[in-house]
C-alpha cells in the first residue's frame, strides 16, 4: 500500500527463519543446547523438570504405552535421536507390550503431538565377536513383550558432533536378564541385527541402565547400572576404537567400579542425562512420586573428556 492507499498486486515473499544456534548436545529435547531431565507428574504426564506446570507436558498421560493412562510405569529414555534431527526423539515401552514405540519430537520438546511410530525387533543376534548366535537359545524373542530396561545410548563410533550434527544413537535393552545392543537402521528404526552384550548370563534382570554420554575418559559413551537389590551405581567402559569397539566390560553387571550408592527404597526413580550443572561432567539424578528432581553433581576431571570417579552432595 502507497501513501494513497493505493494496493499493489500480490507479491509472495519466501523467507528463512534463522534456526537455534546453540551446539548439538545429546540429552537436549527443546533445542538450547543443554540435556533436559524428563519426569512423571502427580498427573502422569511427562513433563521437562524445573518446567512450568501450566505449559503443555513433553507427553501427555493419554499417549503413555500400554493400558495405564500414564508415564509413571513406562520404561522410557531419550538420548538423541534414531532421525536426523539435532534434539532428542523419546522411546518408550510398557511392562509386557510388544511394541517399542518412538515419539518423535516437534522440536520444542513436545513428542505426543504426532502419533508415535512402532520400532521393529531386529531378528539377528550376534555376539560381541559378530558371530552370528541363535536368538531363542539365548532368550531373545520376536517381540519386545519380555524387555524390561531400554535405554538410548549413543554411538558406537564416539558421541562426538560431526558438522555440529550429533551422530545417530543405539539402542541398549535387557530381555530375559541379558544385555543387548542395537544399530540405527533405515530412519526412525534399528538395525536388524542385535549384539548380545553379556554373554549367557542373566544377572542384568537386577540392574536398571543409565546413560549419562562421555564418562570415562573417552570419546565413547558410558553405560552406568544401578542395582535393584543394593542400590550400587557402577559404570561400564566401551573400549577398543570407532572401527572395532570392545564390549568385555559389559558382560559382568556387578564387576563395574563403584561410584555411589542409592538405595531404591528412597531413590525410586533414578537416571542421567549428561552435563546438568555445566561444569563438563555428567551427573545423576533422583526423582519422588511428584516429579521434584535431585542432582547429584559428577566429580572428577572434564578434559579432553569426562571422567565420572564420583558424585557430590546432592543439589
Amino acid at each position: 500500500m502507497d501513501n494513497a492507499g493505493n494496493l499493489s498486486q500480490p507479491a509472495r515473499v519466501d523467507y528463512y527463519a534463522q534456526p537455534n544456534t546453540a551446539p548439538a548436545a545429546f540429552g537436549d529435547i527443546d533445542a538450547d543446547g543443554k540435556p533436559d531431565v524428563l519426569v512423571p507428574d502427580a498427573a502422569g504426564h511427562l513433563r521437562k523438570a524445573g518446567s512450568n506446570p501450566l505449559d503443555p507436558p513433553s507427553a501427555r498421560r493419554l499417549a503413555a504405552p500400554g493400558d495405564g493412562e500414564s508415564w509413571a510405569g513406562v520404561q522410557y529414555t531419550h538420548r538423541g535421536t534414531l532421525g536426523y534431527r539435532q534434539v532428542d526423539d523419546l522411546l518408550a515401552h510398557a511392562p509386557g507390550d510388544s511394541y517399542l514405540s518412538l515419539f518423535r519430537n516437534d522440536g520444542a520438546g513436545l513428542f505426543t503431538e504426532q502419533a508415535s511410530i512402532s520400532v521393529a525387533k531386529p531378528t539377528v543376534c550376534r555376539d560381541t565377536e559378530r558371530l552370528v548366535i541363535d536368538c531363542p537359545q539365548h532368550g531373545f524373542g520376536s517381540d519386545w513383550s519380555k524387555v524390561t530396561q531400554i535405554a538410548a545410548y549413543g554411538s558406537l563410533r564416539g558421541d562426538s558432533a560431526v558438522r555440529g550434527v550429533l551422530p545417530a544413537t543405539s539402542v541398549l535393552f535387557v530381555e530375559n536378564g541379558r544385555l543387548w545392543l542395537a544399530e540405527r537402521g533405515f530412519i526412525n528404526d534399528l538395525n536388524d541385527e542385535a549384539i548380545l552384550l553379556s554373554g549367557d548370563g542373566t544377572r542384568w534382570a537386577d540392574h536398571e541402565l543409565l546413560t549419562p554420554g562421555r564418562a570415562q575418559g573417552t570419546d565413547f559413551p558410558t553405560l552406568w547400572a544401578r542395582s535393584k537389590k543394593d542400590g550400587t551405581v557402577r559404570a561400564f567402559s566401551l573400549t577398543g576404537t570407532p572401527d572395532a569397539p570392545v564390549f568385555a566390560a559389559f558382560a559382568d553387571p556387578d564387576a563395574g567400579p563403584v561410584l555411589t550408592t542409592l538405595a531404591p527404597a528412597a531413590h525410586p526413580r533414578v537416571g542421567s542425562d549428561g552435563d546438568l550443572t555445566g561444569d563438563g561432567l555428567p551427573d545423576l539424578w533422583s526423582a519422588d512420586a511428584a516429579g521434584t528432581v535431585t542432582v547429584f553433581p559428577g566429580t572428577g576431571t572434564a578434559t579432553p573428556y569426562p571422567t565420572v570417579t564420583g558424585f557430590g552432595p546432592a543439589v
